[in-house]
């Protein structure tokens, strides 16, 4: 077939504001169009909720987020009547019930159109990501049903196959898996013309499963987008900036007596750390990769540090930029010496731009990724980032900032390398 007549499907959720997954579909697009310059690539919301959009890079969330501080407005009438519902616990399942029947009434005529679609389409392919690995973040139509996500990726996988176009899943982290979620899953997985994962454990997990066809276990996809990876970094250790990233677990809104204490000791230990590393002459500058979910995190640790450090020093010292791309996010990070993050693409994007990464991991995907890239050492349990072991975590990775960098930049080599080879095994030119 001419690359020129070529048509691809490209199912994606880049309405969650998740800067990670819209970097993986970046390189996706990019890495398909340098080897089919040709190609007609059509994005395909993942679900009805998602934005219908023009798959272009970069893509922005910032008519989505007119705010600079989407969490920060006063609880409305609609979250109140929710509150209330859901409080009520017969009248939440009835009503919940009540909305599953439909949601199942608009899934008919969503699948009669999607396939008519897919009937013009040569390739499908599904840009998963962590989804089934991460405990948030995930876009909104996923947050209340656990099997949702894996019923998406079957959907589209099956709609494909009854298509006769070949569906490939791209990129996926798996989770621990169950019920309903796990039969989808499997369905899904046997039914693709190809699968690559982005761990070796998510491997072992499928042949849990069952599934005996072969996979590829490669880095994530965003590996394959191309950035500039120079930071621009001083060369003095005191006066450097401190990329923050936390994140937002648990409940963080009032009542704050409902709030999650692990979220609470997380921010206060943050808190601390931050409000030393102003009083020793660092620069600390707030930022997120995940725009719809840590914000009100970012907030709170603002309050934290400028309760417990002199206002003059604030002012000079401390700041939060804002993103509404992954190509904002990355040159704000580019202005860093150093990140401290929580999430799974933060550290995957300090290792791209190769500033040396404080992690605090509230997942085994965070460690893991650490692990690969020989830092270990500077990964902390969430559940134990005790200030004084953060101060002492950052301190060695100052002390061997130039080792950690050439060993970064050679994984980072090492990840592209494959990453490439991958794409040029599946679009051939």
């Amino acid at each position: 077939m001419v690359n020129a007549r070529r048509r691809i499907g490209l199912v994606h959720h880049t309405s969650g504001g998740n800067l990670g997954d819209d970097g993986t579909l970046a390189a996706v697009m990019h890495n398909i169009k340098t080897r089919w310059p040709e190609a007609e690539i059509v994005g395909l919301g993942m679900v009805r909720e998602d934005h219908i959009r023009p798959l272009t890079w970069p893509l922005s969330h910032k008519e989505e987020h007119p705010s600079e501080h989407p969490h920060d407005a006063p609880t409305s009438l609609k979250d109140k009547i929710k509150t209330a519902v859901i409080n009520n616990g017969l009248l939440y399942r009835w009503l919940k019930a009540i909305y599953m029947v439909a949601i199942a009434l608009q899934e008919i005529p969503f699948l009669v159109k999607s396939f008519r679609n897919l009937r013009s389409f040569d390739l499908l392919i599904i840009n998963a990501g962590g989804q089934l690995a991460e405990s948030a973040g995930k876009p909104r139509a996923f947050r209340e049903c656990r099997w949702k996500f894996s019923y998406t990726i079957f959907r589209w996988v099956l709609l494909a196959r009854l298509a006769s176009i070949e569906p490939m899943i791209l990129n996926l982290a798996a989770g621990p898996l169950a019920g309903l979620n796990k039969m989808f899953f499997k369905r899904a997985l046997s039914l693709a013309h190809y699968v690559s994962l982005r761990e070796e454990q998510s491997s072992a997990l499928i042949l849990e499963l069952g599934f005996r066809r072969a996979t590829h276990v490669l880095p994530d996809s965003v590996y394959g987008l191309e950035i500039s990876g120079e930071t621009g970094a001083r060369v003095c250790h005191r006066g450097s900036r401190i990329g923050f990233a936390p994140i937002l677990f648990g409940q963080p809104t009032p009542p704050l007596e409902d709030e999650d204490p692990r979220f609470t000791f997380f921010l206060q230990q943050v808190g601390s750390f931050a409000s030393w590393l102003l009083r020793n002459d660092y620069g600390v500058t707030m930022f997120c990769t995940d725009i719809n979910i840590d914000p009100p995190a970012l907030c709170r640790l603002n309050a934290t540090i400028r309760t417990d450090v002199d206002a003059t020093i604030c002012d000079r010292s401390l700041d939060r930029v804002h993103q509404w791309s992954t190509a904002e996010l990355l040159a704000n990070m580019s202005s860093m010496d150093y990140v401290v993050t929580s999430r799974f693409h933060g550290v995957v994007f300090a290792h791209m731009l190769n500033i040396p990464v404080l992690a605090i991991s509230d997942h085994p995907t965070v460690s893991r990724l650490m692990s690969d890239l020989g830092l270990s050492d500077y990964c902390v349990d969430i559940e134990k980032c005790e200030v004084n072991v953060l101060v002492g975590r950052f301190l060695s990775l100052v002390s061997h900032r130039d080792e950690i960098k050439r060993r970064m930049a050679s994984k980072l080599t090492s990840y592209k390398e494959e990453i490439s080879s991958q794409f040029d095994e599946l679009f051939r030119c």
